[in-house]
């Protein structure tokens, strides 16, 4: 059984757990790489279950890393976790995009593996095409820089997310097909209009439930600190598509 993960009682100790849990983490993350392109013989589920460890390392830095930057009262630990975060990223798109991992994986061979191991051979495949694997090296680089940027951006949507509390006044009708719990805590106003925040509790229900495309839209602008952030992550990933990858 795994032990329960223990949290620092300091709050001086905070951003060194952050910085280094994760930090070993990635390295382990290069390690597992570093194996995976040695040229050894190995079986096409050896294979798979080294990216599988890679995997489950490199997405509990970003979990993880993801959780203590939206949650953390302390601003310099929720900085350093951002930092992993922007670090989990960058390496995955590197990994995504290298083509000597491409190649091991495409030389192996689906014979003897099961239905779902299968699939995740598939499916890893295909994005790693869609990671740029496929591309020359210019093109991987600038796929990279691209992927890096949009990670850089969704970080300063999320930070203006937390910390920049926005409202927006839309009609009722905008509240079509929130829940009803939802709808009951959000009564017109004098003048007749809703009160929607940027706050996640808002925020959220609003993108996940509500049908009207437009007040999904305004609510998604104003979290992002107006539309210039928001467009510049569209742009960001239209440039990745165009270069034959997907950010």
């Amino acid at each position: 059984m795994t032990a329960p993960l223990e949290f620092p009682s300091d709050s001086a100790d905070w951003s060194a757990f952050v910085g280094a849990r994760n930090d070993a983490r990635l390295e382990r993350v290069d390690a597992l790489a570093a194996e995976l392109r040695d040229g050894s013989a190995r079986t096409s589920m050896q294979t798979l279950g080294l990216w599988n460890d890679l995997q489950i390392e490199l997405n509990g830095v970003r979990n993880e890393a993801h959780l203590f930057g939206e949650v953390h009262p302390d601003r310099a630990v929720r900085a350093s976790a951002e930092q992993r975060v922007s670090d989990a990223d960058a390496m995955s798109a590197s990994l995504m995009s290298d083509a000597e991992l491409a190649a091991v994986f495409a030389a192996t061979s689906i014979e003897g593996l099961d239905p779902a191991a299968q699939r995740v051979h598939e499916q890893l495949l295909r994005d790693l095409r869609r990671g740029g694997a496929h591309l020359d090296e210019v093109t991987r680089v600038r796929v990279q820089e691209l992927a890096a940027r949009d990670s850089e951006l969704g970080l300063v949507f999320a930070r203006n997310i937390r910390e920049g509390r926005r409202e927006i006044r839309v009609a009722p009708e905008a509240l079509d097909g929130l829940p009803s719990d939802f709808v009951a805590q959000h009564p017109s106003g004098d003048d007749g209009l809703v009160a929607l925040s940027t706050d996640a509790t808002d925020y959220m229900p609003v993108q996940y439930y509500a049908r009207d495309r437009e007040t999904r839209l305004t609510v998604r602008r104003r979290c992002s600190g107006g539309p210039f952030v928001f467009r510049l992550r569209e742009r960001s990933r239209w440039s990745s598509r165009r270069h034959g990858a997907a950010v």
